[in-house]
């Protein structure tokens, strides 16, 4: 796959949404398995901001979707 911005790629909320879905998984996996506490405070925002933004994308869609 290739990283696309604006209008020459094929993307919808949805596949960003998934992509936000899919980091948070992967620091919340990276998280897990490095039993670093120390860790868990550098990356706890980003963490929540992926988890957040995945959610109203995904919400986003369902209102388009809707209208």
């Amino acid at each position: 796959m290739n990283a696309c911005v604006g209008e020459n790629g094929l993307q919808d909320i949805e596949t960003y949404a998934d992509g936000f879905k899919y980091a948070t998984i992967s620091i919340a996996k990276l998280l897990i398995s490095s039993n670093a506490s120390q860790e868990v405070d550098c990356y706890i925002f980003p963490l929540i901001f992926n988890a957040r933004h995945c959610f109203e994308l995904y919400i986003k869609e369902s209102i388009l979707k809707i209208e």
